[in-house]
């Protein structure tokens, strides 16, 4: 796997590490580094994927995987479970192009499999080809009229006569089939897109409502009001809001980036509105537009789910160390 540094190195574990293991490794770098905010990024992404030890089982899997080069086959309907895994995992996605629902992962700085477009090199022209480039030009430079006949002339001209009728024929056919490509390739993206929607929002609904109810447990508040200033929040919120920018940070992130269930409603709208045209045979450009621009804000919502947890994840953190000092006091 190249001299790629996982995310048990970053944290100074050994692989088989245990929960006890992975909190002594993040003390010491607490311990390091003085506070939270001076602990290195990658040092934080790492502890928040190997804390929780069924996360912690799945990376080795994933970094096995990546050793042997082997695909992983993925359910539809567990695709975005694997993808959120992967991203936290800083592995890289490939789509096997003859096995559907199977996947390659690469670590970075591993080469791209084989079969993926990044790992190919470009065609270089053939002998054929070239040979077909001269008696295209020897054609249409008309060379063929020097040092013939009036009779051979006579049929290069009617052998011309052919090459244009066929040529206009073939000019009306091609522009028919490439608008019935473009038909087919709008409905094919149509109906992909809307699959994958249909499979990611619920999932993205789901996953929104659990981050809401661990919110309100970890921090005593309805996330829905935690933004409003006359919200009465617990005073250890309050106390670790005055004391740790940090806090504050994580606290305005969540608030600021909340995954509204108007947002899902709309999110759901436009595809049930496009589901609709789909099942009346009806393709539309503006519908494939729509879909792309869902997908990117699916995309983000996912990102900002992932990122919120991690911000309370910190904010349970600092709430468990402030709650051990007192009781140290």
């Amino acid at each position: 796997m190249g001299e790629h540094a996982t995310l048990f190195r970053i944290l100074e574990v050994e692989p088989d590490a245990t929960d006890d293991d992975v909190r002594d490794a993040w003390a010491v770098h607490l311990q390091r580094a003085g506070d939270y905010d001076s602990i290195p990024q990658d040092v934080r992404d790492a502890y928040r994927m190997l804390q929780d030890a069924n996360r912690r089982s799945a990376y080795r899997e994933l970094l096995e995987a990546c050793r042997k080069g082997i695909p992983v086959p993925v359910p539809d309907g567990d695709f975005a479970a694997f993808r959120v895994l992967c991203n936290n995992a800083q592995v890289g996605i490939f789509p096997d192009p003859k096995i559907r629902d199977t996947y390659h992962i690469r670590l970075p700085g591993q080469p791209p499999p084989l079969s993926s477009p990044e790992a190919r090199d470009p065609a270089q022209p053939t002998t054929f080809w070239r040979q077909l480039k001269r008696v295209f030009i020897f054609v249409v430079s008309f060379k063929a009229y020097r040092g013939t006949t009036l009779g051979q002339k006579l049929g290069y001209t009617v052998l011309y006569l052919i090459v244009i009728c066929a040529g206009a024929y073939g000019a009306r056919w091609s522009a028919d089939w490439v608008e019935e490509s473009k038909e087919r390739r709008l409905e094919r993206d149509i109906r992909s897109l809307h699959s994958a929607a249909v499979k990611e929002l619920p999932a993205l609904h789901g996953d929104a409502a659990e981050f809401t109810r661990e919110f309100e447990s970890v921090i005593g508040v309805q996330l829905d009001k935690a933004g409003d200033p006359a919200t009465a929040k617990p005073r250890r919120i309050d106390l670790a809001l005055i004391e740790h920018e940090s806090v504050r940070e994580a606290w305005a992130a969540i608030v600021n980036a909340r995954i509204s269930p108007e947002r899902l409603r709309e999110h759901q709208a436009v595809v049930d509105r496009i589901g609709s045209n789909v099942q009346r045979g009806s393709f539309l450009v503006g519908d494939r537009a729509s879909l792309l621009e869902l997908t990117r804000h699916l995309d983000r919502d996912r990102k900002a789910l992932t990122i919120q947890s991690g911000d309370l994840d910190h904010i349970r953190v600092m709430l468990d160390a402030a709650e051990f000092g007192n009781s140290d006091d």
